[in-house]
C-alpha cells in the first residue's frame, strides 16, 4: 500500500504517515530515511571529492564554491552536513523531504551534483522548503550559521538555487508522496547493490569528475 499523504497534514506537529509497508511512520524515522539515502549518494562520489576547495578558475565568492567546508566547523560528507543542519531544528522532517523533490528537479534537468554542490543546493533546498511549508521560519541569518556559511554567501546561493528552479518552488502532494514511497523502499535495503537499483537511487545522478 501506497503511502497517503497531504501537505496540508504538515501543519500538524505531531504529523504521522505510512511510508509503504512501514506502519505509523513518523518524524525521526522520516529523517533516518533520508539520512541512510544521503550516506548512498556519499558513496557515489570519488574519495578526492572529500576537501573541494576554491581554484583560480572559480571564485571564491561564488554560491556554489560558498565556505560550507570550513574545516574548524563542517565535516566533509553529505550526510553529516545534512545530520548537522537537523541538529541546529531549524525546519521539520517534511522539508527535508521536500528538499530531495527539489534537488530530483535540478537533476532531471541535467545539473550534475558534486559533493559540495550537492551539500551547498541541500542548504538552499532545504531551507526553501521550509518556507514553502510554514508561514513561520527561520531568518536567513540563521540558515547561514546552520550552514557555516556567510549571509551574503547564502543570500547569493538561494538566488542561484531558485533560478535554477526557474523559480518554481510549488511541490505537490502527489510529489512528496512518491517521494516517501521510494526513501521507504530504499530503506529497506540490504545491500549497495539491492540500493542501486532503487527508483530512489535513479532519481539522483551524482556527477563523477573524472
Amino acid at each position: 500500500e501506497k503511502s497517503s499523504f497531504s501537505l496540508e497534514s504538515v501543519k500538524d506537529e505531531k504529523l504521522t504517515l505510512t511510508l509503504g509497508d512501514h506502519s505509523s511512520t513518523n518524524e525521526r524515522a522520516m529523517l533516518q530515511c533520508v539520512f541512510g539515502f544521503m550516506t548512498y549518494l556519499d558513496q557515489c562520489f570519488p574519495e578526492s571529492e572529500a576537501k573541494v576547495i576554491a581554484t583560480e578558475d572559480t571564485p571564491s565568492n561564488s554560491p556554489d564554491n560558498a565556505s560550507i567546508d570550513s574545516s574548524e566547523s563542517s565535516p566533509d560528507s553529505v550526510t553529516r552536513f545534512v545530520q548537522r543542519l537537523n541538529h541546529h531544528k531549524l525546519a521539520r522532517a517534511i522539508s527535508f523531504v521536500v528538499a530531495l523533490v527539489y534537488l530530483e528537479r535540478l537533476c532531471r534537468q541535467g545539473d550534475s551534483l558534486d559533493r559540495q554542490k550537492l551539500k551547498n543546493f541541500f542548504l538552499a533546498a532545504l531551507m526553501t522548503g521550509s518556507k514553502f511549508l510554514d508561514d513561520r521560519c527561520p531568518k536567513n541569518k540563521s540558515w547561514a550559521a546552520a550552514g557555516s556559511v556567510a549571509i551574503a554567501d547564502l543570500n547569493a546561493l538561494e538566488v542561484d538555487f531558485l533560478s535554477s528552479l526557474s523559480f518554481a518552488a510549488f511541490v505537490s502532494d502527489r510529489e512528496v508522496s512518491s517521494m516517501l514511497d521510494d526513501l521507504a523502499d530504499f530503506s529497506r535495503c540490504s545491500s549497495p547493490s539491492q540500493r542501486a537499483c532503487t527508483a530512489m537511487a535513479r532519481r539522483f545522478n551524482p556527477a563523477r569528475p573524472s
